[in-house]
């Protein structure tokens, strides 16, 4: 009885103290074996590195088709996944290029990469830089602010507002649809109209952007990503207007979805190791090193969902068409058989191969984005603040993929500089 109930509260991904803290069950799970049944969540969990990698590189054996294996799964009697059957709206989530498989993924990333090459975000780094900047300066010292909302979500949503074209009058919008996407897209849960609401905020946002084509194409195409992607259909290229659109979908909502989380997990971190704060204060060219670690030891997402296309083994186990497989990438950047110290914040940390933007040809676009608004962020920060963090305010979104705070309080004390430096 006693190892029954064990495994059970292993199989219980989203249990009170698994939100706070998930890396006690992962390393429980991962010692229990890397690769293991979980009956609560009807599929396999993957913990280990090595294990993760091979799933994440290999395409022929995993499908990543979100909205195509739901279906699957309702026409062979799953009333679990029969929202992706009633309601029409989430087929626009099939054409998210994470959401695909190839040859359809292929053709979209290659379409979107040019946005988001090292090359095309250092141009808008003086940009990231102003922003942040900017929005600190708005921020008051010495008293409590809900940092989600004054700076970890302004922030990023600006950045992506600029890059897809969009005002940034309707941040608001953006927000509510993103949180009614949120519910479904990183597997929310303790909603019981979830699924109503995801539906509903991707038609709002459908028609907000539908509408956006329609006006580039009446008043002209700029330099934005909408417009690049306009302007590829005209010259030929295989892209339809729904395409479109689910691109600006994914990019609107993971473009600041990832940033948010990964800045105030940061904080977090830095937080609770305050030698790590000082140390990068002292060493400021630490800090590329330092968000790569930051996305190591407590990054944005937790982990990514495949579906078994062809029968296959893994860690010992015959997995077989249809079979649902989470690969718990937050739990595999803990491996203590691929990382030395895994448990520990090492800003220094060299190599560090973590799997926080995934693993080959669905390798985050946006991660080059990601890492210079997280160090423009951190680091202005760092700079220019001394951090007090209501911990009691620290409340976590109960989601299986996304490691996301819903609110956390904190203080910024204006950092006074050691005499020497002055």
């Amino acid at each position: 009885m006693a190892a029954d109930q064990a495994v059970a509260d292993l199989d219980d991904l989203l249990t009170p103290d698994a939100l706070v803290d998930p890396y006690p069950s992962y390393q429980r799970m991962r010692e229990d074996a890397p690769v293991r049944w979980n009956a609560r969540w009807r599929g396999w969990v993957v913990t280990g590195h090595d294990d993760a990698r091979l799933v994440l590189r290999d395409p022929t054996s995993y499908s990543s088709e979100r909205v195509a294996n739901h279906q699957r799964a309702a026409a062979d009697g799953d009333e679990a996944d029969d929202a992706f059957t009633r309601f029409p709206a989430m087929a626009l989530i099939g054409k998210w290029v994470s959401f695909l498989d190839p040859p359809d993924h292929t053709r979209l990333r290659r379409l979107l990469s040019g946005a988001f090459t090292v090359r095309a975000t250092r141009a808008l780094e003086p940009f990231i830089a102003e922003t942040a900047e900017t929005l600190l300066d708005g921020l008051p010292t010495d008293e409590p602010i809900d940092f989600l909302h004054d700076f970890a979500f302004s922030f990023p949503v600006t950045v992506v507002a600029r890059l897809l074209g969009l005002p940034l009058d309707d941040a608001d919008r953006f927000k509510r649809w993103s949180d009614d996407l949120m519910l479904i897209v990183l597997g929310a849960a303790g909603t019981a109209d979830r699924h109503e609401r995801a539906a509903e905020g991707l038609s709002e946002m459908a028609a907000y952007l539908h509408e956006g084509l329609a006006r580039r194409r009446a008043e002209g195409l700029g330099d934005d990503v909408l417009s690049q992607l306009l302007r590829a259909q005209g010259e030929g290229q295989e892209v339809s207007d729904d395409e479109i659109v689910a691109s600006g979908m994914i990019l609107l909502f993971g473009g600041h979805e990832t940033s948010t989380n990964l800045v105030a997990n940061a904080l977090l971190a830095l937080a609770d190791h305050p030698e790590a704060a000082a140390q990068l204060r002292a060493r400021p060219e630490l800090l590329t090193n330092a968000v790569e670690e930051f996305l190591r030891y407590d990054g944005p997402t937790k982990g990514v969902v495949r579906w078994v296309r062809e029968a296959t083994s893994l860690g010992g186990h015959d997995l077989l068409p249809g079979d649902r497989v989470l690969v718990l990438t937050a739990a595999a950047n803990r491996d203590p058989e691929h990382f030395e110290r895994p448990d520990d914040l090492v800003l220094d940390r060299t190599p560090n191969d973590h799997l926080a933007f995934g693993y080959a040809s669905h390798f985050c676009l946006g991660a080059p984005l990601a890492r210079s608004e997280a160090a423009a962020a951190v680091g202005a920060i760092l700079r220019r603040f001394d951090v007090e963090i209501d911990r009691s305010s620290a409340a976590w979104r109960p989601t299986m993929l996304s490691r996301s705070l819903d609110s956390m309080t904190l203080t910024l004390h204006p950092h006074a500089a050691p005499e020497a430096a002055r």
